[in-house]
């Protein structure tokens, strides 16, 4: 049986599915959005009653951009971390002290080698060459006096009072601390031939 009716109306129907103890319900098609019902005590004279649909909970629509957003910012982080860490590791070790690996103990100079004062005099045929004339030495420096010569011969330090032998090829050497001042000669002690004047001082 088809029974159109809006909400509000009245309708005589034959008969209706008992539901309950004094109460008729029967179900009649859609109206609008709602599912209409008939309703009535006596079972003649029911009523039009609109039923709301059911509505159900609707799920808010996720952002997706935002969470693109918030996956980007953590990687960042990410990142960030990495190149810190990166950056505190190349400190170099600390010893105890505080003072890092291989750097010199506090207080210490570097060590120096003090080679003193070269002084090289040749003599061929005769002749004297290089570093002649008078020749200045701080007092307490170290001095090397080197002679080469084409003859057999003596060298002889006045005032100091050292001699070294000089043969050809093989030259004489005079190594010693100039702490006495003064001016003092050296020559060759065989053929009386000045080298130098040494001034100490």
């Amino acid at each position: 049986m088809l029974i159109t009716a809006r909400p509000g109306d009245r309708l005589v129907v034959p008969s209706l599915d008992r539901t309950g103890e004094g109460e008729h319900r029967t179900e009649v098609p859609p109206h609008g959005l709602g599912k209409t019902l008939l309703r009535g005590h006596d079972g003649r004279t029911p009523t039009v009653v609109p039923v709301p649909p059911a509505r159900g909970r609707r799920r808010a629509p996720r952002d997706h951009r935002a969470a693109r957003v918030t996956r980007r910012a953590a990687a960042g982080a990410a990142v960030a971390v990495v190149l810190l860490t990166g950056c505190a590791g190349t400190a170099p070790p600390e010893v105890e002290g505080g003072a890092p690996a291989g750097s010199p103990p506090a207080g210490s100079a570097p060590a120096t080698h003090d080679a003193g004062q070269r002084i090289d005099v040749t003599v061929a045929a005769g002749r004297v060459g290089g570093d002649t004339g008078r020749v200045p030495v701080s007092l307490g420096e170290t001095v090397t006096l080197t002679v080469t010569g084409d003859a057999a011969d003596e060298v002889h330090l006045h005032g100091y009072d050292l001699t070294a032998p000089l043969a050809p090829g093989r030259p004489a050497t005079l190594t010693f601390v100039a702490d006495v001042p003064g001016v003092f000669e050296a020559e060759l002690h065989g053929a009386g031939t000045v080298l130098l004047t040494l001034q100490v001082g």
